[in-house]
């Protein structure tokens, strides 16, 4: 048997597959650090004595772990992140579906990137600070932040998916893979940092430049990847000033793109079943995560 070779150009060293994957851990990466962390929280939300102004340290202070103790805004905490979270990313994804087409893709994903980038490093700042007189300002600028954080993610994440999906499937697979790996990532850093003996400040701040590394090099190699034949091949209409014999293609893109709303209704009317059951998935553990299982507290007596 003859085999033949593929028409489109090779992925060199499997680079863009590669890619993939790291865009997608970066996607659920700095979400899945905030949940991760969740102590960090609680010390910084923890109740302060009006005349304490020195700086406790989580190992020596454990009046914010105590059961039955935690107060409105530590209770509240995980419906807060939830629900600045999620509101702001399905606007965002709304938005990508709208409007997307009119803006093009790599602009979206750097800028969004670059905003993700600079919020992170903000956050990596104030887990060194000392924020216990101006809880309510923290608080403030952290769901600020999440609010922001989660716009731009959800604008990066629409983006990144339509980047693939000009690909063959296995980069799509990639990109879902690489997102599944983000929150064994950030639960395994957390552990691991903790079990060496770090208090939880420490781990948080660890955690939280490790999302900001992720973060910069994948915006890094967004850059790179466009200068691939392979993607060039794939995303013709970003590329027709530099190479004109890829204007017949985009047109015929074009064309596809002229009659998306159609072919959203057609997939709506055959995958509905599927659409409803996911979404019901989706409501009912984002309705519990973290809101409440973040409070779950272990029976048995620690010591």
């Amino acid at each position: 048997m003859v085999r033949t070779k593929p028409l489109h150009p090779k992925d060199s060293y499997r680079f863009i597959f590669i890619v993939m994957i790291w865009i997608g851990i970066t996607t659920l990466l700095p979400w899945n650090m905030m949940v991760a962390v969740h102590e960090y929280w609680m010390y910084k939300f923890r109740d302060i004595p009006e005349q304490q102004h020195l700086y406790t340290s989580p190992q020596n202070d454990s009046n914010h772990l105590k059961k039955g103790e935690l107060n409105d805004t530590q209770v509240h905490w995980g419906s807060y992140l939830s629900i600045s979270s999620m509101v702001p990313y399905i606007i965002g994804l709304l938005f990508t579906i709208i409007c997307g087409r009119k803006v093009p893709i790599i602009p979206r994903l750097l800028t969004s990137i670059s905003v993700i980038f600079i919020l992170l490093i903000s956050t990596v700042i104030f887990a060194k600070v000392n924020t216990d007189s101006l809880q309510g300002l923290f608080l403030g600028v952290t769901l600020a932040t999440i609010v922001i954080m989660n716009s731009a993610m959800s604008l990066f994440q629409g983006g990144t998916g339509g980047v693939a999906a000009a690909f063959p499937s296995n980069y799509m697979n990639a990109l879902t893979q690489g997102q599944a790996i983000g929150g064994i990532i950030s639960c395994s850093v957390n552990i691991g940092i903790l079990a060496a003996g770090a208090d939880h400040n420490t781990a948080a701040f660890m955690c939280f430049v490790l999302a900001t590394l992720f973060t910069f090099i994948c915006g890094v190699l967004i850059i790179l990847m466009t200068k691939t034949d392979f993607y060039k091949y794939f995303h013709p209409e970003e590329n027709v000033q530099e190479d004109p014999s890829l204007e017949e293609k985009m047109i015929e893109r074009k064309e596809v793109d002229d009659n998306c709303f159609n072919e959203i209704k057609y997939i709506l009317r055959k995958l509905w079943v599927w659409i409803l059951a996911i979404f019901i998935n989706f409501l009912v553990t984002l309705a519990v995560f973290p809101a409440l299982t973040s409070l779950i507290s272990s029976t048995v007596d620690p010591h």
